[in-house]
């Protein structure tokens, strides 16, 4: 590009697919993007796509809190992008939920070992979290990194011990360096299935991410759309629709799950 096509665009609104993962661009470091379009237009209606993007949290909040139809869906920018949320609404016009669509589509990364013995050392997924080898299942899945925008390691532990996992920061310095990530977290995605009907599945989640700052997290959404996410790519059926219900931070307290 030219040094004045590359001035030009600069200058420009980005619009339409420049505001999505299918450009290059944006996918990469979606910020710049966001910081233009938060300098030129903080609202922004954009015709391409059929959706508002607001870029400025007053902006965002103020829509949340007014009850005022500004349209169905707004676009949060988060660390994977540009994350579409419908809000749902009573009659009334008060907000009383939303749904999320993933900023980025499943990607599944390198498989990291459950148990693996290294000279003096094992660097393993239950070192990291401070359960036996044997904790770790992997009749469904090995453990894998799996992401819609940021990864994470994802693996499933005996239903029984969940609650014993402990993060071993230690552990986990080892592995990411043995397993590096692009965001230099190793962020650990535990989950145990704890019952469910038929065509549903109830999971128990813990999510822990000590090299990012956070030792245990509440509740992680791009962690548990992940999970379902690679759990649908498993399924055997061309299509599959999956009904989750994910309890995540009970061993927080009770004001945290």
């Amino acid at each position: 590009m030219s040094d004045d096509r590359a001035e030009d665009a600069l200058k420009r609104v980005p619009s339409g697919v420049e505001l999505t993962a299918l450009d290059p661009t944006f996918r990469a470091d979606p910020h710049p993007v966001l910081a233009r379009l938060r300098q030129r237009e903080p609202v922004h209606y954009d015709e391409q796509i059929k959706r508002w993007v607001l870029t400025r949290a007053h902006d965002i909040d103020r829509v949340l809190h007014s009850g005022a139809a500004v349209g169905s869906t707004i676009l949060f920018e988060e660390g994977a992008g540009l994350v579409p949320v419908d809000v749902l609404r009573e009659t009334d016009g008060r907000v009383v939920g939303a749904t999320l669509t993933a900023p980025q589509p499943l990607t599944i990364g390198r498989t990291i070992p459950a148990a693996e013995v290294s000279r003096d050392h094992r660097l393993d997924v239950a070192r990291c979290v401070g359960l036996e080898p044997t904790a770790v299942r992997t009749s469904t899945h090995d453990p894998v990194t799996a992401s819609i925008g940021l990864p994470f390691v994802i693996a499933e532990v005996a239903p029984d011990m969940i609650g014993a996992a402990q993060p071993d920061a230690t552990a986990v310095a080892d592995a990411a360096r043995r397993f590096p990530f692009e965001t230099g977290r190793f962020s650990i995605h535990l989950y145990a299935r704890t019952g469910g009907e038929r065509g549903e599945a109830e999971f128990h989640a813990r999510m822990f991410s000590p090299l990012g700052g956070t030792v245990e997290d509440p509740a992680t959404g791009s962690a548990n759309s992940a999970l379902v996410a690679l759990l649908a790519s498993l399924d055997p059926a061309a299509t599959a629709l999956l009904t989750v219900n994910i309890l995540q931070g009970v061993e927080m307290g009770p004001d945290k799950h």
